[in-house]
């Protein structure tokens, strides 16, 4: 310890090093994130920081991005874009319109559309209709790989399900036909009356 009046205190501390300190210390794996492949998303988020944060996130992983920053205005936004949506991203709790009312409004245009709610409150989308069907949730806030690891997980769950009814319906495409091979043709006579 070193001290001199008017410019502070100096410690030094002399620790014994640890057996094996020279050896890296093993970074966590990686867990890849899910990229887009085009799809379309809807995001419903009052507060702009988190809509703007949410989009680039989205946009930058490849998805199309919609942005509505009420329900009622993500209504609009579905029906003036005539194109498939494949997820909406909906905040719970938003003036107006909650989250669920707004996803319950917007399966009607599009029944398949995959749901995943977003919230602030600690556990509020366990009790308030995230456990839903279809659904899925992630904590505000969150960060670009917990946001993209949800979207891609609702979104693979759904394409699962799509490749399986696709695979059904190539098996039966490919079922194999009996070809049933024509004779030669004959010339033919005329017949006689």
């Amino acid at each position: 310890m070193e001290s001199e009046h008017g410019k502070g205190t100096r410690f030094e501390v002399y620790l014994p090093s640890a057996a094996g300190a020279e050896e890296a210390i093993a970074t966590p794996a990686t867990i890849p994130v899910l990229a887009g492949r085009g799809e379309t998303v809807l995001i419903a988020e009052d507060e702009d920081a988190v809509r703007e944060l949410a989009s680039r996130f989205l946009k930058a992983a490849g998805y199309t991005v919609l942005s509505a920053r009420s329900g009622h205005q993500a209504l609009e936004t579905a029906n003036a874009w005539g194109k498939p949506i494949h997820l909406l991203l909906t905040d719970m709790v938003m003036a107006h319109m909650r989250g669920p009312d707004l996803a319950a409004r917007l399966r009607r245009l599009y029944p398949s559309v995959k749901i995943v709610y977003m919230s602030g409150y600690q556990d509020y989308g366990a009790r308030e209709g995230a456990g839903e069907e279809g659904s899925s949730y992630v904590q505000k806030p969150f960060s670009r790989d917990t946001l993209l690891d949800v979207i891609g997980a609702a979104l693979k769950a759904n394409s699962a399900e799509e490749d399986s009814q696709l695979s059904a319906i190539e098996a039966i495409i490919n079922v194999p036909v009996k070809v049933r091979r024509r004779a030669p043709r004959r010339s033919r006579r005329p017949m006689v009356v």
